[in-house]
């Protein structure tokens, strides 16, 4: 190797060594333990339930070796497994998204959702600007949706399809985990927790998977 060849192989090291920091740093700004920050293919693949997913391997290979076309899909729905293997799943997911020069916002769905109801309704606008806040990040996960979290009357799921419907039509990628299983047999009340929500919970998106609209993720 001559020396043009060896200064421009320094000058890649040296950069990719910067750009892996940055993503790090950007991956702690979002809300992701330091510990789950760098989770391999080969981790991710062993969180999938296979009899869910007939091909894991496609599913991981997506995941990390397609970044570009992740980015595309507006929603990604993750359940199963435990609390554990569900935010292991987001992270992983989140990170590589970041990896695409993307800013990312990790936050607790009980979170929102008690900020919705402990604002008084003659502050709409104190809501309007959590909503407004959540807008703006490229990638946002949205961890552990439970219908029980959302009390009547509080009009939270309003304020949640505005999210999302902000989120999809710009086209940035939405991370949700759900701490019951997703079953289409399952009765919502749209009213409270919105048309969104109430949506996803019932969509199981076996085939095609994923789809221009959304990913689906089980995890055992």
């Amino acid at each position: 190797m001559n020396d043009q060849k060896k200064i421009e192989k320094r000058a890649m090291d040296i950069r990719g060594r910067a750009l892996a920091i940055a993503y790090l740093k950007r991956g702690i700004q979002a809300g992701i333990p330091k510990e789950l920050l760098r989770i391999k293919e080969e981790s991710f693949k062993k969180l999938l339930f296979e009899p869910y997913h007939s091909d894991v391997g496609g599913i991981s290979s997506f995941i990390y070796k397609r970044p570009d076309d992740l980015s595309r899909i507006p929603f990604v729905l993750i359940d199963g497994g435990d609390y554990i293997s569900r935010k292991k799943a987001a992270f992983s997911i989140v990170f590589r998204l970041i990896t695409r020069d993307k800013n990312a916002k990790c936050v607790d769905c009980r979170e929102i959702e008690h900020k919705f109801q402990t604002i008084q309704s003659s502050a709409n606008f104190n809501r309007n600007e959590i909503v407004d806040y959540l807008k703006e990040f490229d990638v946002l996960f949205i961890n552990e949706f439970s219908s029980f979290i959302f009390k009547p009357h509080f009009e939270s799921g309003d304020f949640f399809d505005e999210l999302f419907s902000f989120r999809r039509n710009e086209k940035k990628s939405t991370i949700i985990s759900f701490a019951d299983a997703i079953d289409e047999k399952k009765k919502f009340d749209d009213r409270r927790c919105g048309l969104y929500l109430t949506d996803f919970s019932k969509r199981q998106y076996v085939s095609p998977n994923p789809s221009e609209e959304i990913l689906r993720i089980r995890v055992k």
